[in-house]
């Protein structure tokens, strides 16, 4: 694999990572000498980050011990997620008891529904059904994918106008409910979205960019296998959202966390990974 950045950028990647863990092992953005308050949210970005990476955890020991003082029954159900997938990428073969197995495979999918609320269903949809994924529990689901491509106008998602970030995140949960169809508006509407100024544009009248909205850009051409256009303007703006510390933030000179962090870490890891056609990787989260 191609390294996703030079070895500066992504070594100061992982020193702000680093930079992040609390004594006790665990992770939090906005730690300071005198002020430590690990999570789980944090702690899974910051995995994920280092995962992107290619990088070792540091006390990996230490960040297990921690986690194994959780309590998986009283953990709500989009925290369960963040403590689930990070004990499984820190110990190879792991997997939660029968109970919390079952859990998540019960796990209820809210079906999208019409208004503002579609963005939030989907990223409900997108944590739920890829924990379920990570440990072969997805089953079929017909009603749950005709009510995702019913919401689907002229190709495309979102509300109150069609919108690249929703467009991706149907088709991120399509894809891990095992839905790959290539729909021809749906790859209009993507590469009709790539800028030669921004990389991407999230709307067709939108006339700005941020990390995410190329997260998304990237995600959804990977999914339907269009081609990148401005590959290189992509890279140049996530890596201009780098800071001096090392923290990739949404947009450049904005305030960094660990999750835009690790969302731009992900982005480089698939252009880095792009085949010959010029195909970004799907790199499921």
């Amino acid at each position: 694999m191609r390294p996703l950045a030079s070895a500066e950028v992504a070594d100061a990647a992982v020193r702000y990572i680093a930079g992040r863990q609390c004594r006790d092992g665990g992770f939090c953005f906005y730690r300071t000498a005198e002020l430590e308050e690990p999570n789980l949210a944090d702690t899974w970005f910051a995995l994920s980050g280092l995962r992107w990476l290619g990088a070792p955890v540091p006390r990996a020991d230490a960040v297990v011990r921690w986690l194994e003082g959780f309590d998986a029954q009283a953990l709500h159900d989009e925290v369960l997620h963040h403590w689930v997938r990070s004990l499984q990428g820190l110990q190879s073969g792991w997997r939660p008891d029968a109970g919390t197995l079952a859990r998540i495979a019960g796990l209820a999918q809210p079906a999208p529904e019409d208004g503002p609320g579609l963005s939030r269903t989907l990223g409900v949809l997108l944590g739920r059904v890829s924990l379920q994924a990570a440990f072969g529990l997805t089953r079929p689901q017909p009603a749950l994918v005709q009510a995702l491509l019913d919401h689907r106008r002229e190709g495309a998602w979102g509300e109150p106008v069609a919108n690249l970030q929703d467009t991706a995140a149907a088709l991120r949960v399509l894809a891990l409910l095992g839905v790959r169809e290539v729909h021809a508006q749906t790859r209009q509407f993507v590469d009709a979205r790539q800028s030669s100024a921004l990389g991407f544009d999230n709307t067709a009248t939108a006339r700005y960019s941020r990390v995410d909205i190329l997260c998304a850009g990237v995600d959804a051409c990977a999914l339907l296998e269009v081609p990148l256009q401005h590959a290189h303007k992509v890279r140049e703006i996530t890596l201009g959202a780098q800071r001096g510390d090392g923290a990739f933030a949404d947009v450049p000179g904005a305030l960094p966390d660990l999750q835009s962090h690790q969302s731009a870490l992900r982005l480089l890891a698939a252009l880095a990974q792009a085949d010959a056609r010029g195909v970004p990787a799907w790199l499921a989260p």
